[in-house]
């Protein structure tokens, strides 16, 4: 069990400000949840210390409503409450669960400014030492949705590349192999396991997405980025530019996609769906189903059509439908040959 100092943190943490509170049950449970099993009496005694001290403006009030009986405790109202320099170990666990993730991503010039917390997290669990915390974390792992092994990025020119974007500055770079690209960055996107930049290059009008790993030899200038006004990360995200556009000379590149699917893909489908319109319904000419969903047509659509091999058949956008046979048509040829 961890010691008294520890169990008071937390209980520091939990406490609300009036008018809310927290009774001495819910104190008692929350604390039973990080690992330490007190009584009643005990909590309360441990908050008549702290309100002793002088150091901590904390009231009791007689908890109301169904099943609130006995005392709420809370800081009271106008008191100076300041957050404590310390995370439970939920938090802990979760930092660390994060941090597992991001190794994979962010570089380590980035992550080194919250080592500190990393190893306060670490040390956290040590202190409490609860088998339903290091066993969670034993237990939970982070996979890749892709078979494809993450890009080897430069370490150093991607912590260049935060910085810039965090100053607002532009930098100097090799990009492709293309020296002295002069770039204003505007924000990084990860998809799948890749790291994506959004900028500008040099003093162009067109925003381009490129993928970190190409860039190398980074220098942050002094010269502050021209903001664009009508960018919107989310806005820009939402347009599908992150699924690559099929046709990016088309203003609007929504189409209304419907089709035949199997009964696998049918399942696939309701759990996760292509859109928010998405319908589903039985076919009546066949064992399949028919499919109707407002997507972008893009890239990643296409090519996740034909991931799905004969599980599906794309009846229009009839220009859709003449790619996939198309495709499948080469692919025939290619597989006539042992």
């Amino acid at each position: 069990m961890a010691d008294s100092g520890m169990r008071q943190i937390l209980i520091l943490m939990e406490l609300p400000r009036w008018p809310k509170y927290k009774t001495t049950k819910q104190l008692v449970d929350y604390l039973k949840n990080q690992g330490i099993n007190v009584t009643a009496r005990t909590v309360q005694r441990d908050i008549q210390m702290l309100s002793a001290s002088g150091a901590f403006s904390i009231i009791d009030t007689p908890a109301t409503g169904r099943g609130k009986e006995g005392v709420g405790w809370a800081f009271s109202e106008h008191s100076i409450h300041r957050g404590l320099p310390v995370m439970d170990p939920s938090a802990a666990l979760t930092l660390l669960m994060g941090y597992e993730h991001l190794k994979c991503l962010m570089p380590e010039k980035v992550l080194k400014h919250i080592e500190q917390y990393i190893d306060e997290a670490k040390a956290i669990l040590e202190t409490f030492n609860q088998a339903n915390f290091t066993s969670w974390f034993d237990k939970i792992r982070i996979l890749p949705n892709t078979i494809l092994m993450p890009a080897k990025i430069d370490q150093e020119a991607v912590g260049e590349i935060y910085e810039a974007l965090l100053a607002n500055k532009k930098f100097k770079c090799r990009y492709n192999g293309r020296p002295d690209q002069i770039v204003s960055p505007f924000g990084i996107v990860q998809r799948a396991n890749t790291l994506y930049l959004i900028g500008k290059f040099f003093d162009y009008n067109d925003i381009r997405i490129t993928a970190l790993q190409r860039y190398s030899d980074v220098e942050r200038l002094d010269e502050s980025i021209k903001q664009d006004p009508n960018f919107n990360i989310d806005s820009y995200l939402d347009q599908g530019e992150m699924s690559w556009p099929w046709d990016r000379e088309k203003s609007d590149t929504t189409v209304k996609l419907k089709a035949n699917i199997h009964s696998y893909l049918k399942y696939h489908l309701t759990e996760m769906p292509l859109s928010t319109d998405q319908k589903i319904q039985n076919n009546k000419e066949s064992e399949s189903y028919k499919l109707t969903a407002t997507v972008v047509d893009s890239h990643e659509l296409r090519y996740w059509i034909l991931s799905q091999g004969d599980k599906i058949e794309v009846l229009s956008p009839k220009s859709m439908r003449q790619w996939i046979a198309q495709i499948a048509g080469n692919m025939n040829t290619m597989y006539q040959h042992d």
